[in-house]
């Protein structure tokens, strides 16, 4: 396992030696430190071409990422990039279907214009053996050991009241700790949002149920409305109204 300064460490020394790789599966760690990684990695690959960025993501009325959403990826990639390079990002790998990795194995092996993808999974194992073959594999480090406890509390209570189907008021009793620390509020919301996503997240590999995946989606919403100064103790409790 590697810290991600670690693990960029390497890949940029990679890169300037001409002996990168043009497929990366990063997993285990959370998702935040996993989407961290890509875009460090992003900066690095296509520096001043952000138009050379193209993320491939599961579609909100669909379950998982799909052939048809490979397929897309394969026509954008038909195209010259700005740069030297695209670099493609699957922030949720682990969402792709088996037809959908399959699909994906012939850009792995021979990308049509220039292109480093970059998969980000919470497990290895839920990528087939044949696209880790055709990947080099980073483990991120275990964020579940520097989690915060109250966090770590809160998201593994929300997971069970989400599985229950529990009101809105039993959810927003499940954030008391979280709501009560006024002085860290904002810091503490990041810390719960990491840890119910990655909680989210592994509970979607054993079993992706529309109210698990449509979770996922709305604690994203959530993180980013928070880091854009929105007001965190509002955004917890529409996130418990809308999940």
């Amino acid at each position: 396992m590697g810290s991600n300064a670690g693990i960029l460490a390497q890949l940029r020394t990679l890169l300037d030696s001409g002996r990168l790789v043009h497929a990366f599966l990063f997993f285990g760690g959370s998702p935040e430190s996993r989407r961290q990684l890509a875009s460090d990695l992003c900066g690095i690959l296509i520096p001043g071409h952000p138009e050379d960025l193209i993320k491939v993501e599961k579609a909100a009325n669909r379950a998982g990422i799909g052939a048809e959403d490979v397929e897309e990826l394969q026509e954008k990639l038909k195209y010259k990039p700005y740069g030297e390079r695209y670099a493609v990002v699957f922030e949720d790998a682990h969402l792709m279907n088996s037809f959908a990795q399959n699909k994906l194995l012939k850009t792995l092996e021979e990308p049509v214009s220039p292109a480093v993808i970059i998969l980000l999974s919470a497990q290895k194992e839920s990528m087939l053996p044949t696209v880790l073959s055709r990947c080099s594999c980073y483990q991120l480090e275990d964020d579940r050991a520097q989690e915060d406890p109250d966090a770590a509390a809160a998201a593994d209570l929300m997971l069970g009241l989400l599985k229950q189907g529990a009101p809105f008021y039993r959810k927003k009793a499940a954030l008391s700790v979280i709501l009560g620390d006024k002085n860290g509020l904002r810091d503490k919301t990041l810390a719960f949002l990491d840890s119910f996503e990655q909680r989210l997240l592994e509970e979607a590999q054993k079993a992706p149920t529309d109210s698990i995946l449509s979770a996922s989606d709305e604690v994203r919403k959530a993180r980013k409305a928070v880091r854009q100064s929105h007001n965190a103790a509002y955004t917890l409790k529409q996130l418990c109204l809308r999940i």
